[in-house]
């Protein structure tokens, strides 16, 4: 009688010890998925820009540019996307900002601007270098889509 109630005392102490580190890795579990869902929150937001960047889109980016072999000046470009990758996008530039940093040489021409505008035409540009042109239309229409879905 003594053994039994021994033996029950152990394997009751065994299962309440079991218990305990079963929840003990519940619990870290937990956080971990909290911590994996919060980062991919994070993530998300950091890439939704660039996801949504589809054929039609109004586009700036800045690049720098050489003049014959020596004299160096960069733009910003407005552009509109023509192809989409995963790294890339084509672009159909339509106007061009120079930061007051064209070169006399370059000044000179008479189609200096449009000779630049050609110079990007139908290239292709790094997503990271890109920022999208949004209008307040579509920022409404941004806010309505996220409502709606």
């Amino acid at each position: 009688m003594e053994t039994t109630i021994l033996i029950l005392s152990i394997t009751l102490l065994v299962l309440v010890a079991a218990n305990l580190m079963l929840l003990v890795a519940d619990l870290r579990l937990k956080n971990l998925i909290k911590s994996l869902r919060d980062k991919i929150s994070d993530l998300e937001k950091k890439v939704v820009n660039h996801d949504l960047i589809i054929p039609g889109e109004k586009i700036t980016f800045k690049t720098g540019l050489v003049f014959g072999k020596t004299t160096e000046f960069s733009v910003i470009y407005e552009a509109i996307v023509t192809e989409v990758t995963d790294k890339q996008v084509k672009v159909q530039p339509y106007g061009i900002t120079s930061e007051h940093n064209l070169p006399a040489k370059v000044l000179k021409s008479p189609n200096y601007k449009q000779d630049i505008l050609d110079f990007m035409m139908g290239k292709w540009v790094d997503r990271k270098d890109i920022a999208i042109i949004l209008s307040a239309d579509d920022i409404r229409n941004r806010k309505l889509n996220d409502i709606l879905s």
